[in-house]
């Protein structure tokens, strides 16, 4: 089987699946702060060779890195409901629209403290 990806994934299909990746992870970046895994770039640099060109690095689409402020704690949709006196399914669905940075772990989402600052809270 390697051998038919190989066969496939060369040129122009190669060239052009390495920009659907570099624009997919671009934006899972901007949108929540998810940093591309740690195979991401060995990945573009097979992609790169297969289409003839230099491997861009897996944390820019552009050539510029991107800046990314990266959580160190998050927390679960039940505090962040706490924190803002909304119900725990409007924080998931802020969470789906990417109204808040958060990450999907399996079934449960995580999200980030500092993006709650933005969302109105109910009146105690």
């Amino acid at each position: 089987m390697p051998d038919a990806v190989e066969w496939v994934l060369r040129g122009e299909a190669a060239n052009w699946a390495m920009r659907c990746l570099l624009r997919d992870m671009t934006r899972e970046l901007r949108s929540n702060g998810k940093v591309p895994p740690p195979f991401a770039q060995d990945v573009l640099e097979a992609l790169a060779a297969a289409a003839g060109e230099r491997a861009p690095d897996s944390r820019t689409a552009s050539g510029t890195l991107i800046a990314t402020v990266v959580s160190t704690s998050w927390i679960s949709v039940h505090e962040a409901a706490a924190q803002t006196g909304l119900s725990e399914s409007y924080v998931r669905r802020l969470a789906r629209l990417r109204a808040i940075r958060a990450q999907r772990l399996g079934r449960d989402w995580q999200i980030d403290p500092d993006s709650l600052t933005n969302v109105p809270r109910r009146a105690a």
